[in-house]
């Protein structure tokens, strides 16, 4: 392990790094290899490369990373290493692989502790900031992740993520469309304040696309939300008046 933790310190060529971190991988297959590794040190030089390495390095290693994480005990002290910003930074940088595997990571770090989500969601909102909407998908795929688990819902919307995943049903790629909406669905079934600001929101962008196609999918993004929104609420009279005024602003705001 010590050899190739320093390898992946030390060496800048991407050949040598991937296969340090591949080494590791291998190694840490084995729960219990997962903890020897995490003792020696392993944990920090794997977070550098996702810093500093290649783009193939940061797969490898996040990799590395997902597969250590399996083990509770790990996963928490990875935790500890502060990785969040450095797998932010690969999930909004690096390759395709990468990416998927960072965000794994993050989805388990989520749910380490609860200060976490609120990390995680404020690393979500600087990337689906990024201007070019059309390349944020897994991003997308993050966030819908996430608001499966109730209580990370709260930590999403207080970071403000509700306004660029509408972003992303208007002008996303059609798979990201699709996470960003059934996200918004997660989340305005918390509450009937909740709903109230993602049907406004939905409204706005429909009355205000700049192209038919853009519109429609606002309006199929609120009506698919709303009209499964009963699902689930038995006798909640303020859910269920909730969900019924939003399907009356929906319909008398899209009337041609």
């Amino acid at each position: 392990e010590e050899v190739a933790t320093s390898l992946m310190a030390f060496a800048p060529d991407d050949r040598v790094q991937r296969e340090a971190a591949g080494a590791l991988m291998n190694l840490v297959a084995l729960d219990a290899n997962r903890k020897l590794v995490a003792s020696s040190h392993g944990i920090d030089p794997l977070i550098a490369l996702l810093k500093t390495g290649t783009a193939g390095a940061q797969e490898t290693a996040a990799g590395a990373l997902n597969v250590m994480a399996e083990s509770p005990v790990v996963c928490e002290s990875i935790s500890h290493a502060d990785a969040i910003s450095a797998l932010s930074s690969v999930l909004d940088k690096g390759n395709a692989c990468a990416k998927d595997q960072a965000a794994g990571l993050l989805t388990r770090l989520a749910f380490v502790k609860p200060p976490n989500q609120l990390k995680i969601a404020s690393q979500l909102v600087a990337i689906l900031s990024n201007p070019k909407a059309d390349e944020l998908e897994r991003a997308s795929q993050l966030a819908h992740d996430l608001a499966e688990h109730r209580d990370a819902c709260a930590a999403l919307a207080d970071a403000g993520v509700i306004p660029l995943l509408v972003k992303q049903i208007e002008a996303g790629t059609e798979h990201s469309g699709d996470f960003a909406a059934r996200t918004l669905g997660y989340l305005a079934d918390v509450n009937a304040e909740r709903r109230g600001e993602i049907t406004h929101q939905l409204i706005h962008a429909r009355h205000h696309a700049t192209d038919l196609k853009r519109g429609r999918r606002a309006g199929k993004a609120l009506d698919d939300m709303n009209a499964s929104a009963f699902d689930g609420i038995g006798d909640d009279t303020e859910a269920q008046e909730a969900v019924g005024m939003a399907i009356l602003l929906f319909r008398l705001h899209t009337r041609d």
